[in-house]
């Protein structure tokens, strides 16, 4: 037997499933765990990711949450570069349970590839679209 889904079922699905279409009362970390994981390499990106989705919100939830500790950051590494990622209590657990010796040698370096994500990995350009003879940081 085959499914049938038009287009309009697909999308009404794919909006509920983002938590787009109703928007929830959830908590923060309830809205990150439940989108496996935003993205956070642009920290006013990564709350209004999480703000559309809940019917109350006030700029700042994600900043607040996370310096209470209920939400992490961590850095996925990807084949170009990395990029910041907001999760919730499950990674939290695993990163409790590592111990302090390797939560120390794990923010070790996630200090040192933030300095190096942190620097530009392509040349930079201008308004006008010129490149302005720097890469990665340093002069051309």
């Amino acid at each position: 037997m085959t499914l049938r889904v038009s287009w309009p079922q697909a999308l009404a699905w794919r909006l509920h499933r983002q938590l787009l279409a109703p928007v929830t009362r959830q908590s923060v970390p309830v809205v990150v765990r439940r989108l496996c994981d935003v993205q956070a390499q642009v920290p006013s990106s990564a709350d209004l990711a999480v703000r559309v989705r809940r019917g109350s919100s006030s700029p700042g939830d994600v900043t607040r949450v996370l310096s209470d500790g209920r939400l992490i950051k961590t850095l996925r590494r990807g084949v170009a570069r990395g990029t910041w990622r907001l999760n919730g209590e499950a990674r939290i657990s695993w990163f409790r349970e590592a111990g302090p010796a390797p939560r120390a040698a794990l923010a070790a370096e996630a200090a040192r590839l933030s300095s190096i994500l942190d620097r530009p990995s392509r040349p930079t350009f201008n308004r006008l679209d010129r490149p302005t003879g720097e890469v990665g940081g340093l002069a051309a």
